[in-house]
């Protein structure tokens, strides 16, 4: 997690337990009762909780996150930056997933990660930056198999939350992009208004 504070420039986006705990891991109903595909070909059909949705494809091995950071609920405290809240729930969701996905099918190495976050009330300061941030998702990770064993849980515990912390600290920091546009948003102090 360390790693992944440097990349994107903010101290305070990951705590050392903060990542964690995020809403995704504690009490998503999804993750603590998947969906399967009537296929069996995934593990989620369609998750949302908090201004997040998931979409997984398993054969394919990846993950995409729809994020609003609008409907993040923020709680009185130190972090107001939905932009911050947002990807904190985003790393906590793909690493959660990560733990129940190579936990059940060991034979996969990587998983691809995509998040797509809406910029409410976000500006740019030049139209062509706009432009080149329109041509792919906010965020992008590769997230390798871990070096260590994860058990084929179908639903993470208490136990597991430190499972999933080591996922994040395993991610390839060079496997990570972020659109300039939020980087630009994680690194305002002012928060965005209350709706």
């Amino acid at each position: 997690m360390r790693k992944l504070a440097a990349l994107f420039g903010t101290a305070c986006l990951i705590g050392a337990t903060g990542i964690a705990h995020a809403g995704p891991v504690a009490s998503a109903p999804a993750f603590s009762q998947p969906h399967l595909h009537q296929s069996g070909e995934g593990l989620l059909s369609r998750y949302e909780h908090d201004g997040l949705v998931l979409a997984d494809n398993v054969q394919a091995g990846s993950l995409n996150i729809q994020a609003d950071p609008a409907a993040i609920q923020v709680m009185s405290g130190a972090e107001s930056n939905r932009y911050r809240l947002a990807l904190k729930d985003i790393l906590s969701a793909a690493a959660t997933y990560a733990y129940l996905y190579f936990g059940q099918h060991p034979e996969k190495m990587t998983l691809v990660v995509t998040a797509d976050v809406q910029r409410d009330g976000f500006s740019h300061a030049s139209a062509s930056s706009e432009a080149e941030d329109n041509a792919g998702p906010a965020l992008t990770m590769e997230i390798a198999r871990p070096s260590f064993p994860i058990s084929a849980d179908a639903r993470p515990d208490a136990y597991s939350a430190q499972t999933i912390g080591m996922i994040l600290d395993q991610i390839d920091t060079g496997k990570v992009s972020m659109a300039s546009w939020l980087r630009s948003a994680l690194k305002k102090q002012a928060a965005l208004p209350s709706q």
